[in-house]
């Protein structure tokens, strides 16, 4: 059994106010948001978890916030531009296998569309939008990354923003 768990980045700049959109940083209401779905997250699920953030600064900040928030190294959070390119869906387990294969739990903090795309993917819907700082938490009968599906995966907990 696997966990694997996408976390959309806080709310940031918008695009007009950064130099360009790689670059764009949390706002003090993105901040305090990661901060308070932090807080709602069980630690049962952070049991030998790994992070691994696109590098951009708004998603890195928000994994930053959840190490933080769980006592967690924050310098062992591991960055990958791939999770900010990767437009890609099929590629995603393909990276996961590379980067986290002796991994059994997982934490990505990205952007969209790729994390709405996955989080539809693996519910087998068409399409279901993950707002800003959602956590979906997906528990997996898969032995590899690259071998996660609708079929063998389902959702355990989803922690909506727009709800709280």
């Amino acid at each position: 059994m696997k966990i694997l768990t996408l976390v959309r980045h806080s709310i940031a700049q918008e695009p007009e106010e950064a130099e360009n959109d790689f670059v764009r940083v949390l706002t003090q209401k993105g901040t305090a948001l990661a901060y308070k779905i932090a807080a709602k997250i069980p630690q049962e699920f952070l049991q030998n978890a790994v992070f691994i953030s696109s590098s951009a600064p708004r998603a890195l900040q928000t994994a930053q916030i959840f190490a933080e928030h769980h006592k967690l190294d924050e310098k062992q959070i591991i960055q990958h531009e791939f999770l900010y390119n990767c437009f890609k869906e099929h590629s995603f387990f393909y990276f996961l296998e590379e980067i986290a294969e002796n991994q059994s739990n997982c934490w990505l903090f990205g952007h969209n569309p790729l994390f709405s795309n996955l989080f539809a993917i693996l519910q087998n819907k068409k399409t279901i939008s993950m707002p800003k700082c959602a956590v979906a938490i997906f528990k997996t009968q898969a032995k590899k990354w690259i071998d996660v599906n609708f079929n063998n995966t389902n959702l355990i907990n989803f922690i909506n923003p727009k709800l709280l």
